[in-house]
């Protein structure tokens, strides 16, 4: 999965947090600190800060600072790349393509598909696979 926001839509951005996810936080203008597993940051114009999985942060001042927040989980850019191989490649019905990247239900792997590229994996077929 992943998800950009910028600073003003990110919900609730002074609450600490542990997400699942990775997260990559630019500040584009400004200045911003943040607090990560009870260590202090300060971001200035153009400074990225890394946040892995798991670790508690939360955004302390951020006055008239601008910049993105993207949050990612590793498993998307894998996943996702290879099922799209797949259904683009192979003769494979949906349910074939599912079981070969580990799904139990092919129900799961349709949402997780569509999730990370906003269309189901038979639509995606239709449009791109190759006929070999």
């Amino acid at each position: 999965m992943t998800d950009i926001k910028t600073f003003e839509e990110y919900p609730n951005i002074s609450w600490p947090r542990r997400l699942r996810r990775y997260v990559f936080i630019w500040c584009s203008k400004g200045t911003v600190t943040l607090a990560v597993d009870e260590n202090e940051f300060t971001l200035k114009q153009h400074h990225v800060l890394t946040i892995t999985s798991g670790q508690v942060h939360y955004f302390k001042t951020w006055d008239k600072a601008e910049g993105f927040i993207l949050e990612f989980t590793l498993d998307f850019f894998w996943l996702a790349s290879e099922a799209r191989r797949l259904l683009t490649y192979r003769k494979l019905s949906v349910k074939e393509v599912a079981y070969q990247l580990g799904f139990n239900d092919p129900f799961y792997f349709s949402n997780f598909f569509k999730k990370h590229t906003n269309i189901s994996p038979k639509s995606y077929q239709s449009m791109h696979a190759y006929n070999v």
